[in-house]
């Protein structure tokens, strides 16, 4: 009987299986992010949402992120990945410009957000937030922000506008609470790695009061990326492993892949780290924190 039982488990929660426990606390931290491509798109064939939904569940049980950052999710796709797989939860506020799932039986959110950063008096189709949670790791009060957002891409949005919004972030990461905690950015930047938009983010142009290196660098390849998907941390992180979750970009359920790395931050104050001098500061008085 016993084992009549697990078997009828197992087949009728197929997904519950690779999920990891607070119990399974590690110094690497697996972070994703994923443009889960809205269920009313009809760019091809295998888009409809039933059609495709087995796939996304599956990419994101095989990599077994702590935290996924999402992009052009509806209602109907993060519940029906929360049911797939219960060890995961949602930070409030989900926007089109994205969403973020953790991995609440090993982190709690304690705190959290989201901010206009491209509006739509720029001309955009709709205004377009980031979202933020500050997570506690529960074994070891480890804390850390992760961010997820979906960036115009230039013909939604000019590219002043663009290079506005990521100083919008990147300055609201700068003034987070705790200082102390590592910062990862994930999203569809609709931005190649060496564009005007993302150089702002690591440093290569402008000052701001905070730098990213690539956690995972998407690069553009014929079937398999457009190379706007990325992960960014601190420096001072060690990248462990990283990678497209899918070998083609339909694997994983969407017409982006999803992409992946497996990281160690920094916990605590980073020794030799010293932010640099503020010349360009973007504030918006009517957007939430």
């Amino acid at each position: 009987m016993r084992w009549l039982l697990l078997t009828t488990v197992l087949v009728a929660f197929p997904f519950l299986g690779g999920t990891a426990s607070a119990a399974e606390t590690s110094e690497h931290i697996t972070v994703m992010s994923f443009n889960i491509l809205r269920q009313a798109w009809q760019k091809s064939a295998p888009d409809w949402h039933e059609v495709r939904k087995a796939d996304v569940i599956q990419t994101i049980q095989d990599k077994n992120p702590d935290f996924v950052g999402t992009q052009e999710e509806n209602d109907k796709q993060m519940e029906d990945i929360i049911e797939a797989l219960p060890a995961f939860r949602e930070v409030p506020g989900r926007a089109v410009s994205g969403g973020i799932l953790y991995l609440h039986e090993k982190w709690n959110l304690v705190d959290s957000g989201k901010k206009v950063f491209v509006r739509y008096e720029a001309g955009n189709s709709k205004d377009r937030y980031f979202i933020w949670g500050l997570f506690t790791e529960k074994l070891t009060n480890r804390m850390i922000y992760v961010y997820s957002n979906h960036l115009p891409h230039k013909k939604q949005a000019t590219l002043f506008d663009r290079m506005k919004g990521m100083e919008q972030m990147a300055n609201h990461a700068a003034n987070r609470q705790h200082k102390n905690a590592p910062v990862i950015l994930t999203g569809d930047f609709n931005s190649r790695s060496k564009s005007d938009t993302m150089c702002i983010l690591t440093g290569a142009t402008g000052t701001l009061p905070i730098q990213f290196i690539y956690a995972y660098q998407d690069v553009p390849v014929a079937d398999v990326s457009y190379g706007i998907d990325h992960i960014l941390a601190l420096p001072g992180t060690t990248v462990v492993d990283s990678g497209v979750a899918a070998s083609m970009k339909w694997n994983s359920g969407s017409d982006h892949p999803a992409v992946f790395a497996v990281i160690k931050p920094w916990f605590g104050y980073l020794s030799g780290y010293t932010d640099g001098s503020v010349r360009m500061q973007v504030t918006d008085p009517t957007a939430t924190d």
